[in-house]
C-alpha cells in the first residue's frame, strides 16, 4: 500500500471490523506528500481536517470527506489534493487539541481558536511550530494533565540542511 493512503485507511478499517468484537471505531488521516509537484493528498476516516498556515494569510481547514474507522458501513470517499505554496504550514491533530477546556472561559477550546492562533505559531522550523503549539494548548488549558490525547504533526517546508519533522507530544500521551 505503499503511496496509496486510501489502502491503509481500508486495512485499518477491516482490521477494526474483524479484531473489534464489540463496536470499535476511530478517526484518522492518511496522507501522501508530493514534493515534486508540491502537492499534498489527505483521505480522510473522519477525523479533524488539517489546518494550512499560509504566509500573510489566515489559516484554513483542508476539507477532506469521509467516514469513521469500524463503522459498519464505510463510505470511502476520494482522497483530496491540496497544492502546497513555498512557506505553507500544514498541522494534522488529534481532537484533544481543541476538546480540552480553556481555562479563560470554561468551554472547549475549539476549532476556530485553533485556526485564529496558528498563523502566530509559525516558527522557522517543523519542531518548533510544534513547541509552539503545545506551549499555546498549555497556556490555554492551564499546563494540567490533558483529558484525551494531544497529537500534532507538523508539515512545513525544509530548513537548509535539515529534515522534515513530525513531532509527537512531549513527555505527555500521544
Amino acid at each position: 500500500s505503499r503511496g496509496r493512503p486510501e489502502a491503509v485507511l481500508d486495512a485499518l478499517h477491516a482490521a477494526l471490523c474483524t479484531l473489534a468484537r464489540s463496536h470499535r471505531m476511530m478517526t484518522c488521516q492518511a496522507a501522501l506528500l508530493d514534493d515534486e509537484a508540491g502537492t499534498l493528498t489527505i483521505h480522510s476516516a473522519g477525523h479533524p481536517w488539517a489546518l494550512l498556515a499560509r504566509p500573510g494569510r489566515p489559516a484554513e481547514f483542508l476539507e477532506v470527506r469521509g467516514s469513521i474507522l469500524g463503522a459498519r458501513r464505510r463510505n470511502r470517499a476520494p482522497g483530496t489534493k491540496f497544492t502546497l505554496l513555498p512557506g505553507d504550514v500544514v498541522v494534522f491533530y488529534s481532537d484533544g487539541l481543541i476538546e480540552d477546556i480553556d481555562r479563560r472561559t470554561g468551554k472547549a477550546i475549539g476549532y476556530e481558536a485553533l485556526q485564529a492562533e496558528l498563523p502566530f505559531l509559525v516558527a522557522p522550523t517543523a519542531r518548533e511550530t510544534a513547541e509552539a503549539l503545545f506551549a499555546w494548548f498549555r497556556d490555554v488549558t492551564g499546563g494540567g494533565p490533558p483529558t484525551d490525547d494531544v497529537t500534532v504533526l507538523v508539515l512545513q517546508d525544509r530548513v537548509p540542511g535539515s529534515s522534515p519533522a513530525a513531532i509527537p507530544s512531549p513527555g505527555g500521551p500521544t
